[in-house]
């Protein structure tokens, strides 16, 4: 969801909390498309010196190791150990009928996340990122775009790409008729007052 202030001023205020208000540690993660896909699970990180789009998410959007652009960065994390970058891509988001084309670091990491947008994507759009009230906001041809985060519910309902593959074992079943379910439970009742 997005909202459209004509006067292109940005400004935050209680209208633009979440439901249940300000009690929240809720992370900003957002929706965009790109590459005739929908991504959810795409986090707004100002902390973050790199965008960064793990590994499995360039897979699951059809882009394979040997499209990256190579890249000699080593990438340090938030315990500060360090991995090497598998290389680059170039995506083109869509964010609310907006469109950014975005440089991402690619990383064989197990992520929260889809992907990562951060500093420089939030420098090169001048994008406001408010964790409280959940959102996010830009001026856009002397618009304010407003675009609030992805809700707990769809973040329940819209798993992480990829889909995790599941094996679920299905029991033989029989259908039983009444007489034998009782005959079953009368020798399991015998069975017990004999212990």
């Amino acid at each position: 969801a997005f909202e459209l202030c004509e006067n292109g001023l940005i400004m935050f205020s209680d209208k633009d909390l979440p439901i249940g208000g300000a009690s929240h540690n809720d992370a900003l993660h957002i929706v965009v498309d790109t590459r005739g896909t929908r991504v959810s699970h795409v986090l707004i990180d100002g902390g973050a010196s790199l965008n960064i789009c793990p590994q499995q998410t360039a897979r699951e959007l059809g882009i394979r190791q040997a499209d990256y652009t190579p890249s000699l960065i080593f990438i340090h994390g938030y315990d500060g150990t360090g991995q090497p970058c598998l290389g680059c891509i170039c995506l083109d988001l869509n964010i609310s009928e907006t469109y950014h084309r975005v440089l991402f670091h690619v990383v064989d990491i197990e992520p929260s996340f889809n992907l990562l947008l951060g500093r420089p994507w939030i420098h090169a759009t001048n994008v406001v990122p408010f964790t409280l009230q959940q959102c996010i906001k830009w001026t856009h041809n002397k618009n304010t775009i407003t675009i609030y985060a992805e809700d707990r519910q769809s973040r329940l309902m819209h798993p992480m790409i990829p889909v995790p593959a599941y094996t679920i074992e299905v029991p033989n079943i029989r259908v039983c008729k009444e007489e034998e379910i009782s005959q079953s439970l009368s020798r399991l009742a015998i069975q017990k007052s004999k212990k």
